[in-house]
């Protein structure tokens, strides 16, 4: 018998198979609030044939991989490009080798003990940036796996797992793992938004983000604003407080489909990375619009490479920044502080180049 709880929209739905009371109660306790509704259902009849096409998620756990017959639509829902998140209620250690047949990873049982963890740089890939920071000394499965599928991090040491690893397939599918059945909210939080991800189409409201959580649309910019006056002396000004952040205009933002958050305001966005990467400013206020804004589709540059890797760095004539690559520099108009930062975007300052 199947149940269904959550809203009724449009959104395609969570299918969630067998799962017991006490991780319904755990990671599902919101779902009544989800966009997407959720559908639960008993393993004979999810192996019985039933049509996948109305979801977008299937939560499972472990222990159900020990049937062969889990397999075959588990696979061809993930090279659909659907979700397919596991949790693991019952801690089977072979269970990471079986992903890897189904479903192309290439991961491996590391270790069942407790550590404390950070999120690592390839968190924001997946999962709105600032939601989770760090999980606090928990006892969970671990994995090994490719750098860029690690959500987390040790906190201290050299050790190399995470107790949660997203591998990604060629057809935009997710495959999700959660290595602990326990009560942490970082995990709960993660587990929400990989099977009620955020809406793109969300109406304008105001956030505080860091800078670098917000992404450029155009892979070139102007050295200066119509005033004529320059991003750099912009940025020195705001720094010696010769002007406030509330006397420049609020940068406009949208929520893109790849998860990550984009300006409509690069130059301004330019001045606030600056003033981060010089250590004189942590968040800004910002303004989420509508996804359909006309701005987001003339400022959006197709060119962009945001996954170019190059610094930060000054030649006279372009200043970049580049994305997830540590940085180092001192900039004596900005006291002539030495910065180190993680930069995430990508930006030149090509003078008389560019709109």
């Amino acid at each position: 018998m199947s149940r269904t709880a959550g809203k009724k929209t449009d959104t395609q739905r969570v299918l969630c198979v067998d799962v017991v009371e006490y991780i319904s109660e755990t990671y599902l306790r919101n779902a009544e609030k989800w966009t997407a509704p959720v559908d639960f259902i008993t393993l004979e009849r999810f192996l019985s044939g039933i049509d996948l096409a109305p979801y977008h998620a299937i939560v499972i756990t472990d222990g159900f991989f020990l049937n062969e017959r889990i397999k075959e639509p588990l696979q061809s829902f993930f090279q659909s490009g659907g979700t397919v998140v596991i949790i693991a209620c019952d801690g089977v250690f072979a269970v990471p080798g079986i992903l890897n047949d189904i479903f192309g990873c290439c991961w491996s049982f590391a270790a069942y003990t407790k550590r404390s963890f950070v999120v690592t740089k390839h968190y924001k890939t997946h999962f709105t940036p600032g939601k989770v920071s760090k999980l606090g000394y928990t006892k969970a499965n671990m994995l090994g796996v490719p750098e860029g599928e690690a959500i987390f991090e040790v906190e201290t040491g050299s050790a190399k797992y995470t107790p949660v690893a997203v591998h990604s397939g060629e057809a935009g599918g997710k495959l999700a793992y959660i290595g602990h059945v326990g009560f942490e909210e970082a995990f709960v939080a993660l587990f929400e938004e990989l099977c009620n991800p955020p809406r793109t189409d969300v109406g304008e409201s105001t956030l505080f983000m860091v800078p670098s959580d917000i992404r450029f649309t155009q892979a070139a910019i102007k050295v200066e604003f119509q005033n004529g006056l320059s991003l750099e002396d912009t940025a020195c000004q705001l720094a010696g407080r010769d002007i406030r952040k509330r006397d420049v205009p609020m940068i406009q933002i949208v929520l893109h489909t790849d998860g990550h958050f984009y300006s409509l305001d690069n130059r301004r966005l330019a001045v606030f990375r600056l003033l981060q990467l010089a250590g004189k400013i942590s968040r800004i206020k910002v303004k989420a619009v509508p996804k359909d804004s006309a701005e987001w589709r003339r400022k959006f540059d197709e060119d962009c490479d945001h996954a170019d890797s190059g610094s930060w760095m000054q030649d006279g004539h372009r200043v970049k920044l580049g994305l997830d690559q540590f940085s180092s520099g001192a900039h004596p108009r900005l006291d002539g502080r030495v910065a180190h930062t993680r930069m995430p975007c990508l930006c030149c300052f090509v003078i008389g180049r560019h709109g």
